[in-house]
């Protein structure tokens, strides 16, 4: 594959490329960083890169693999441990303007659905993910999983009735 032909099939997934490492890895410098991986690993490869049908599928399972790769690795690990940071990020205001409130209570909500998301069963957790994260397509996740359309759109649902349920229930013991 020359340069040309590598820029015009490859450099348009970036964008997607990136939104699903930052799903999986929560950090937008170390997603860009994998995304520059995954393009270093494509070129080096690139002459056998004809052999393969689905250019798209093959650059997600990719960066998919790399992602996972970085939060295995130590380096996170000793990242998680670090003293004070959950403490900073709780910082507020006193009194906040009502679209700051606002702001807050989003942000509150997202980080509570995230959790939710975290404590999915693997399988569940990975097809969210992909699905309002990555911003994948039904079909682009039956070609990354293997999984078939209706197993994928049932495994979905679950997810979404139990991020719910859970999500009811925090909110329900919150006001008594």
């Amino acid at each position: 594959m020359e340069a040309e032909e590598f820029k015009r099939l490859l450099l348009p997934l970036a964008d997607k490329l990136f939104r699903i490492s930052r799903s999986l890895v929560k950090n937008d410098d170390e997603a860009k960083d994998i995304v520059q991986d995954t393009f270093l690993k494509l070129w080096e490869i690139r002459d056998k890169l004809a052999a393969i049908d689905n250019y798209e599928a093959f650059c997600i399972r990719m960066v998919k693999n790399l992602s996972l790769d970085y939060l295995k690795s130590a380096r996170v690990r000793n990242e998680n441990d670090k003293p004070g940071d959950e403490a900073a990020k709780n910082v507020s205001e006193e009194s906040p303007e009502p679209d700051a409130l606002n702001r807050m209570i989003e942000n509150e909500s997202g980080r509570i659905v995230g959790t939710l998301i975290d404590r999915l069963p693997d399988q569940q957790k990975e097809i969210i993910k992909l699905r309002h994260y990555s911003e994948c397509s039904i079909e682009e996740i039956v070609s990354l999983t293997g999984m078939s359309a209706v197993n994928i759109r049932t495994i979905l649902s679950r997810a979404r009735k139990k991020i719910k349920e859970q999500f009811e229930k925090i909110f329900e013991n919150e006001l008594n």
